[in-house]
């Protein structure tokens, strides 16, 4: 089996244009709303330790105002679990998409991991490297970023058949000065980011990276392999 990253082409400097919008997005409009289509698509090609047996096919999309970062994931799947409700709880371990992000440029200054169970359930961490001066945010400050998703009860029986699920939120930027420097989104503006997915309590156990993470196993706590966020 082989243990490394995929012998896709090498190492590439992934970039990512997150556009303005005009308007607050409305949550819950979907996929193919009129603000969504606007934006760049971003897909996860790459996979890290073995190919799983079923490679789930995910796109994002992003876009940006003065006051919020908008997120939204579909993923095409088949083996789909959700058990994790509470903020803070494993949710890795679930069927779950995930954005860490560097709010400018320099990794060095630690990042956000924002992860988040195809049922909406979020984990929202700062921190520097993997378990290094880790600061959990605060629970009032997940609270406003209000998920939408697709699926909503706990999904304890996993489903064994093709699905196609969203997850979309609002990520208010008043909530990361507290935690990190911060570099407010504008014209120009690049942060580092890398986008995955997991589900590592599913009968599909699968790593799937937006940015290429060249490494012997599965390890999504690597900045320096982050991609940029160009702000435009």
């Amino acid at each position: 089996m082989n243990t490394r990253a995929n012998n896709l082409p090498a190492r590439e400097n992934k970039i990512y244009t997150i556009k303005r919008s005009d308007s607050p997005v409305v949550p819950g409009q979907g996929w193919n709303s009129t603000q969504w289509q606007a934006a760049d698509t971003g897909s996860l090609d790459f996979y890290m330790g073995g190919k799983p047996a079923f490679m789930p096919a995910v796109n994002f999309r992003l876009l940006y105002d003065e006051s919020n970062i908008y997120v939204i994931f579909k993923v095409k799947d088949r083996f789909i679990k959700a058990c994790r409700r509470d903020y803070h709880s494993d949710v890795c371990k679930d069927s779950c998409v995930e954005f860490f992000f560097t709010p400018g440029a320099d990794t060095s200054q630690g990042y956000f991991n924002l992860e988040m169970n195809c049922i909406g359930t979020l984990l929202f961490y700062h921190q520097k490297r993997r378990d290094t001066d880790n600061v959990e945010v605060d629970v009032k400050d997940c609270r406003k970023i209000k998920p939408v998703s697709s699926l909503s009860a706990p999904i304890e029986d996993e489903i064994r058949r093709d699905l196609t699920w969203f997850v979309e939120y609002s990520l208010p930027l008043s909530i990361l000065p507290a935690y990190a420097p911060f570099e407010k989104p504008g014209k120009g503006v690049e942060w580092r980011a890398n986008f995955y997915k997991c589900g590592d309590e599913t009968s599909n156990p699968h790593y799937l990276t937006w940015s290429k993470v060249d490494l012997p196993g599965p390890d999504f706590h690597q900045p320096d392999f982050f991609g940029k966020i160009i702000f435009d």
